[in-house]
């Protein structure tokens, strides 16, 4: 996200993959992936943490599924400060 690669944030998701960006609806293809990102790397003073809290791997090894808590902010088109919180899934 630092680098505001899209083409890197985009490769994370499954071609299928979908994205729920925050206010918005969700989002399904690692295209539209991608683009929702583009938009969201354009805020001014954006930021993002997120911590996997727990991890499951299949008994055969072959996925495997993080959880955890995320913040996202932002500065508003008025310069307000936005954040967003919720639990991420990423498999």
């Amino acid at each position: 996200m630092a680098a505001k690669d899209t083409t890197a944030i985009g490769n994370v998701y499954a071609e299928d993959g979908e994205f729920l960006p925050p206010g918005t609806p969700r989002v399904s293809g690692r295209a539209a992936v991608r683009s929702a990102w583009a938009t969201i790397l354009k805020a001014p003073n954006l930021s993002l943490t997120f911590e996997s809290s727990k991890v499951v791997v299949s008994s055969a090894g072959d996925l495997a599924v993080a959880t955890g808590p995320y913040k996202l902010g932002l500065a508003g088109p008025k310069g307000q400060r936005s954040e967003d919180a919720g639990t991420f899934v990423q498999a």
